[in-house]
């Protein structure tokens, strides 16, 4: 598992005591803090630090949290959660280094395109072989992003109004107490994990980045641009009516772009592989 620092979340009695089982605690997650339609796929790295799919996308704890929801035992219910996003992109790629024998591609959704671009960096140091492409949604590039507002721990009151801001979380699970009890603590966490991010000196990377946004959201297009100085071999960028959760509303088209440029950097390996064996 994961090393995952701060306080637990809490235990499976906890989560049965305010009535909830596995699956509801999986769908609220789903609805409320996830990009639903690629991880129903199963595409969720972080469930017990394995690859089952061909694209990250963990959203660091929360998708800790989906897998404490589908796949965790009592005992891992109760890890600490990660606060760190340079030491959790260093344990992702420890733990992933060995299984990527083939082409594979990174996304990640809001704080999850961050953690996708800091393991980008964490797998390149490692010379693990680059992923095709960067998929970045709903989130503003890495270069000139400022995170200072998520430096400092929130209150539960300030959570809450961010969630509404966001506009991705039915009021009425805004309004269960015990609910926001087990949620808040992870997302608290992980505004943490996001202030925690400093850009540094960089080089990079040199595969293309795709990036997504909602035309609502808070992210500005001009921040979504900013991904440009991060891509030295391709850049892209799909805009879709919505605030910060349009992957939900708009789950067909996002997915379809996804498949198209995965596809596409797919064939591209494919042709690059059959010569360099022609020519061996």
């Amino acid at each position: 598992m994961a090393v995952r620092e701060a306080e637990p979340v809490g235990s499976l009695q906890e989560v049965h005591e305010v009535g909830l089982d596995r699956e509801d605690l999986f769908t609220i997650y789903r609805s409320m803090l996830t990009a639903r339609g690629i991880e129903e796929r199963g595409h969720i790295l972080y469930k017990q630090g394995k690859i089952p799919g061909s694209f990250y996308t963990g959203r660091g704890n929360e998708a800790s949290a989906v897998g404490v929801a589908t796949a965790m035992g009592p005992e891992d219910v109760g890890c600490p959660l990660q606060r760190d996003i340079g030491a959790l992109a260093a344990q992702l790629a420890d733990e992933i280094s060995r299984d990527l024998n083939g082409p594979y591609a990174l996304f990640g959704h809001s704080l999850g395109g961050l953690l996708a671009f800091e393991l980008a960096h964490a797998l390149k140091a490692r010379n693990v072989p680059a992923p095709l492409a960067l998929f970045a949604s709903g989130t503003a590039g890495p270069a000139r992003r400022d995170v200072s507002e998520y430096a400092r721990e929130k209150t539960d009151e300030q959570l809450i109004a961010r969630l509404r801001d966001l506009q991705g979380t039915a009021e009425a699970a805004l309004a269960n107490r015990e609910l926001m009890q087990l949620m808040l603590p992870i997302l608290r966490a992980d505004f943490l994990l996001c202030g925690s991010f400093a850009y540094g000196r960089r080089e990079p990377l040199g595969m293309p980045i795709h990036v997504f946004g909602g035309k609502q959201d808070s992210v500005r297009a001009d921040q979504l641009l900013d991904w440009q100085a991060d891509a030295a071999s391709g850049f892209s960028l799909d805009l879709f009516d919505g605030h910060h959760f349009f992957l939900v509303q708009h789950e067909s088209a996002v997915l379809r772009c996804v498949r198209r440029y995965a596809e596409e950097h797919l064939a591209r390996w494919r042709n690059g592989a059959a010569r360099r064996l022609t020519a061996g």
